[in-house]
């Protein structure tokens, strides 16, 4: 939960939902500077999509307790926050793949003939088609956080708790 952020006892179920959500839509959104900045830092979009899982939860949990705009702005984010997880993925497997590659190609140079050698072309092609698709999913990440700008999606958040 946001540091400036406290329970309220007097207050509604929904009344804390509708102060916390915003609270936590800043805090996941302040990251996208950082985030969005090039060149590619798995560090600083594995930061943001931390921040979202809390606002990912708590907009799941009260699902119940408000409308189909908030319904909305649910989808959205979990979708959001689900590509970032992928793409995060790929940022763990490239290195790992990376890593393999380097090794099978030192052990290639020190075999002794042709049939003792690992071919390299399948793992060539996975690191290739990962790295094509973490570039996808970051146009796709980059195209909704644009989007949201220009829509006002955290006034749509704001409003979806009223």
């Amino acid at each position: 939960m946001p540091a400036n952020w406290r329970p309220k006892i007097k207050k509604s179920l929904r009344e804390q939902a509708a102060a916390v959500v915003p609270l936590l839509f800043e805090e996941f959104i302040s990251h996208r500077q950082e985030a969005l900045a090039g060149p590619p830092r798995p560090d600083r979009l594995h930061k943001m999509r931390i921040a979202g899982k809390p606002l990912r939860y708590v907009l799941e949990t009260f699902r119940p307790l408000f409308g189909p705009a908030f319904e909305k702005c649910c989808v959205e984010v979990k979708e959001l926050v689900e590509r970032m997880g992928e793409i995060h993925d790929a940022d763990v497997a490239l290195p790992i793949f990376r890593e393999h590659l380097s090794e099978l190609l030192f052990f290639n140079r020190t075999a002794a003939g042709k049939e003792e050698k690992f071919p390299t072309r399948p793992l060539r092609t996975l690191i290739q088609k990962t790295k094509s698709e973490r570039e996808r999913l970051f146009g796709e990440f980059e195209k909704t956080l644009n989007r949201w700008k220009r829509e006002g999606f955290e006034r749509k958040i704001r409003e979806s708790v009223k």
